[in-house]
Order: structure tokens, then C-alpha cells, then sequence
């Protein structure tokens, strides 16, 4: 059994279509009055109950909250982890995963981005892209997959649209940098000036002007804010990305 916290877009969307497929999971499922309406981009709508019983200990986790909320999201449910679990974090950003927090898990903890676009649309779970891949490595790079991570991966790689890379750390680095530079522009951008990508608001300006959400508890601070500390540590100057993040924060603070 596969278990997601976090039922934002993304983690609602994966359990559709773990349903669809009639795999095994579990969510921490707590709104739009027992069931999830979905519209997908091949075309298919209808409702359905995520499943919420779950197997301890858990052995297979996926992390799809937002990035600041990760953390204490995985630390609730510590307690119910086999040692040999698969923590799979899928968040925008980076920096999040502050290496002292991450050490105290003797679980294999992985790393991911993902190029798949959902949001709720009049409470309709709408999938915006035509699936998407799915790039991974290990948190520890030293680590080889074990059976629970090869099993998550593996079962991942069945639902429809996603496409599963296992990657080495340098290469996985490389498509972080890439989604990081593109989400950087796209998410605060389409924030201040109040619009769409493409069909749908992205998570950032949910957040903002759905959740009313102060600047500082969304993604941006692990997005701009990330590359602001990088190039700071580096001593090279980021004028047009520091003057992004600083509108974003002054105007949503």
C-alpha cells in the first residue's frame, strides 16, 4: 500500500489515479464532503471516495504537501513508519529539506520533481497537463533504492501519463535547476499580475488569493528565496530575481 499526505492538486490527482487503476493507497482525505470530483485531460470525469484505511507501519509514503509544510507534515507520522520505509518528497522548490531534520530518519528518504499540472477548479479536480515525468534519486547519494523505494517507483510508473526517471544526483540536479529557474518566473509572476498558466491559477496564487496565505508560507521562499541564499553564499548578483521576490513579499505580506 502506497500512502500520500497531502491532498492539495497534485496528491488528490495521484489518488484518482490510483483509484482508476484500482491500486493500493491510502490518504489523509478530509474535505469536499467524502469524494473527489475529477475532470482529466484525456477527457474522463466522474467522482470518486479516496480510501483512507491504511496498513501500519507505513512502508511506502508519498510527501505531496507543499514544501514548507513537509517537514511537519512527515514528523506527525514518524511514529508509524517502518524502518525500511520509502519517503518520497514531491515538492516545488528546493532548500526545504534541512539536513538536520532529515538525518533523524533511518528511512530511505528520495527526492523528486514533476512535470504534471493539476488544480481545483469549482471544487473539480482538473488535471492541466497530459501526464508528466516524474524525475528521482535518492536523498542519500550514496544509498542504493531499497525493495520499498523500487516497489513505490515501480507502482508509480503504472498510473497513466506519469513517466518514472531513476536519476544520478548530478543529473537529477540538472532538471531541478531547470523546473526551479522556469517556477521562479511563472509562480510569483502569474501572483502579482493576477493570472493563468495556460487554463489554471498556479499553487502559489491559490495560496495567496484562495487561502490568504502571508508570502513568506508559500513556495516562493523555496523558489526565488532558494536562489537568492544559493547566490548569495556564491557572492553572484541576482538583480531581477531579487526584485521579484521582493514585490511578491511586500504587496502579499
Amino acid at each position: 500500500m502506497i500512502n500520500i499526505i497531502g491532498m492539495g492538486a497534485i496528491g488528490s490527482l495521484l489518488a484518482c489515479k490510483f483509484h482508476l487503476k484500482c491500486l493500493n493507497y491510502a490518504c489523509n482525505f478530509k474535505s469536499f464532503g467524502g469524494f473527489i470530483r475529477y475532470s482529466l485531460f484525456d477527457g474522463r470525469q466522474g467522482l470518486f471516495t479516496p480510501n483512507k484505511s491504511r496498513n501500519n507501519p507505513i512502508k511506502k509514503l508519498v510527501v505531496a504537501t507543499k514544501a514548507n509544510d513537509a517537514l511537519n507534515s512527515l514528523e506527525t507520522i514518524h511514529p508509524l513508519l517502518a524502518p525500511d520505509a520509502s519517503i518520497l518528497f514531491l515538492q516545488n522548490g528546493l532548500g526545504f529539506l534541512e539536513p538536520k531534520a532529515i538525518n533523524k530518519y533511518s528511512q530511505q528518504i528520495l527526492i523528486s520533481n514533476l512535470s504534471m499540472a493539476a488544480a481545483f477548479q469549482d471544487g473539480i479536480l482538473t488535471e492541466a497537463s497530459n501526464g508528466g515525468t516524474l524525475n528521482v534519486t535518492a536523498y542519500n547519494s550514496n544509498q542504493q533504492l531499497n525493495n520499498n523505494s523500487n516497489s513505490l517507483l515501480s507502482t508509480l510508473s503504472q498510473l497513466d501519463g506519469i513517466k518514472v526517471h531513476i536519476l544520478d544526483t548530478p543529473t537529477f540536479q540538472h532538471t531541478a535547476h531547470l523546473k526551479l529557474t522556469a517556477n521562479c518566473a511563472i509562480n510569483a509572476l502569474a501572483t502579482l499580475q493576477n493570472c493563468r498558466n495556460a487554463l489554471n491559477y498556479n499553487s502559489t496564487h491559490t495560496d495567496i488569493h484562495q487561502r490568504r496565505k502571508p508570502a513568506t508560507h508559500t513556495e516562493v521562499e523555496f523558489l526565488n528565496g532558494y536562489i537568492i541564499n544559493q547566490a548569495r553564499i556564491k557572492g553572484i548578483s541576482t538583480p531581477n530575481n531579487q526584485r521579484l521576490y521582493d514585490e511578491f513579499m511586500h504587496k502579499f505580506k
